[in-house]
């Protein structure tokens, strides 16, 4: 990583992986890096001056909220930034308890925000901190605050008045309340339109009014979502932030009035355009189609490490025209099994191979054996005959690596996926490095995952780097008794029609800052697998065009 590479991953927009976070360690550890540095993403910033932090750095410049030093504590102590799961603290030292209780002490006395609802929205994670920095010792201020948390005395928070106001359907309350705080209305936004149907002109109208306010990201988001809101839905997708990604499946939502789509996509557009329009021009734009199977990158804080990153469900083309693919597990340690799932085009599991079924002569698929230890590494193959699978009924086939042993991937020494193609199954053909199209490097604190799921009828691989949801029971871990999970996991990845994509993303900058052309050789600048700017490119893209 040079200089250049730190300051772009730092200035994302988005959260880092861990492979970024382990980079700019290794950057502060070895080079000179600012003291203070202006990050814009708040998970990001509160990482950064937790490791300066460490280093005896300070961290007055970045608090704007208890929240800012919630973040900052969980990082010293190597947990979800994000503040969607528990930390276990652990004892630090005298000096920076101190600091770290004076810094709450100076927000609750000097902020501008709200520290009693900020407090009470991680009351949990308070009550445990509080405990861990003893801040009795160093400041009456926050000992009362931490006295009222501990005995768990009801605060009123914005979020407990807007559901007073939902509850009552004050409308005018609702809109009073939403507009001061523009992100929260642009998140509550499909609410207000679905529940107050007869008062959609006036609350597009004051979205209207605050987009200008909203992040960037958010403002994105909500692009995709409305994408799909005029029609009738069974199922949606939700992706919860977290250092572990699951995707779950929703109850659908009736469709809204099309023109109150077309409405809110269009002040989402103009507003995109009003902010890009001042950036660097980038003269005649070119977006190759192929990006519409590129969703814009998120939730990158937990993307495992491979040789290259890309964006989850991206559709990458199979190498070469050889009709058996073939993907592995490599391992050090104790039992990891490599399993296959089954698809049809409606995602229902019509077979597997694992190590349980060694071959489908059906789907023509084989496993090449169940190895139980590895104290000095193994490797366990599945091959898919693409064809035969397709002809069985087969559209889709999901990669499985689960922890037999349950020992989540992040405490096994080692442990990487990959793929390739072969002529055809149980080939004796060179298992050479050069011919794997992908290595993921499995790191997660999780037993199950889903690193990648190809579409045989296509012939691409989605990246998917999802996790399961466990449903073991004693016999082990294996894909019988996670089989309702595998199936919705892979559902829910492959619905992504509300998903901004990168060519929309591009297309936007294009229209924004240039002239969208039709060829390649009439551009200035390119967006594609191989242009100026590639799906691969996620700390670029993060960093330069979603801000």
């Amino acid at each position: 990583m040079n200089s250049k590479t730190f300051i772009c991953s730092l200035l994302v927009n988005e959260s880092l992986s861990a492979g970024d976070k382990e980079a700019i360690v290794w950057f502060i550890d070895n080079t000179k890096v600012p003291a203070v540095l202006e990050v814009p993403f708040k998970e990001n910033l509160c990482f950064y001056a937790g490791e300066m932090l460490k280093r005896g750095g300070d961290i007055s410049y970045c608090v704007d909220s208890v929240t800012d030093i919630l973040r900052i504590a969980t990082a010293l102590n190597d947990g979800d930034i994000s503040l969607s799961a528990n930390t276990k603290f652990k004892s630090l030292p005298r000096k920076t308890r101190r600091l770290l209780t004076k810094a709450v002490e100076d927000v609750i006395l000097n902020g501008s925000g709200n520290h009693n609802e900020d407090i009470n929205r991680y009351r949990g994670k308070w009550t445990a901190l509080f405990h861990n920095l003893h801040v009795g010792e160093y400041s009456d201020v926050v000992y009362q605050v931490a006295k009222k948390v501990r005995n768990n005395e009801k605060i009123v928070t914005f979020n407990s008045q807007v559901q007073g106001a939902l509850d009552a359907n004050d409308f005018p309350k609702l809109i009073e309340l939403l507009t001061t705080r523009p992100g929260e209305f642009a998140r509550r936004l499909d609410l207000l339109l679905r529940k107050f149907e007869e008062k959609d002109s006036i609350t597009c109208r004051m979205f209207k009014s605050i987009v200008g306010s909203v992040n960037t990201r958010t403002l994105l988001q909500l692009y995709g979502h409305f994408k799909t809101r005029f029609k009738d839905t069974e199922k949606r997708v939700a992706l919860p932030k977290g250092n572990i990604q699951k995707a779950l499946l929703l109850e659908g939502q009736k469709g809204l009035n099309n023109a109150t789509v077309l409405k809110v996509q269009a002040t989402i557009k103009t507003e995109l355009a009003r902010r890009w329009s001042d950036e660097s021009d980038l003269g005649n734009v070119y977006v190759d189609p192929a990006l519409r199977d590129c969703p814009v990158p998120t939730q990158m804080r937990s993307a495992s490490e491979g040789l290259f990153q890309v964006a989850r469900a991206t559709r990458l083309p199979i190498a070469g025209d050889k009709n058996t693919l073939r993907f592995f597990v490599y391992w050090v340690g104790r039992d990891v099994d490599l399993s296959a799932t089954l698809h049809d085009e409606n995602f229902k599991n019509v077979g597997h191979v694992s190590y349980t079924h060694l071959r489908s002569d059906k789907y023509e698929s084989y496993h090449s054996g169940d190895i139980i230890d590895a104290p000095k590494g193994a490797t366990e193959f599945i091959d898919i005959t693409i064809d035969g699978a397709l002809e069985a009924g087969a559209r889709y086939v999901a990669m499985n690596v689960l922890s037999f042993s349950q020992i989540p991937f992040n405490e096994i020494k080692t442990c990487f996926v990959g793929w390739m193609t072969r002529a055809k199954p149980n080939s004796n053909e060179i298992f050479e490095a050069k011919t794997v199209e992908q290595k993921i490097d499995l790191v997660g604190e999780t037993r199950n995952v889903v690193p990648v799921i190809f579409d045989l009828q296509e012939r691409k691989a989605i990246w998917a780097d999802m996790s399961t949801v466990m449903r073991s029971n004693y016999y082990g871990n294996n894909v019988e008794s996670n089989r309702a999970s595998i199936e919705q996991t892979t559902e829910a990845l492959l619905s992504v029609e509300n998903k901004v994509t990168l060519f929309e993303l591009f297309s936007f900058h294009g229209q924004a800052r240039g002239k969208l052309v039709e060829t390649r050789e009439e551009a200035d600048t390119v967006f594609a697998w191989d242009g100026d700017v590639t799906p691969f490119d996620v700390s670029v893209i993060n960093s330069d065009y979603i801000k």
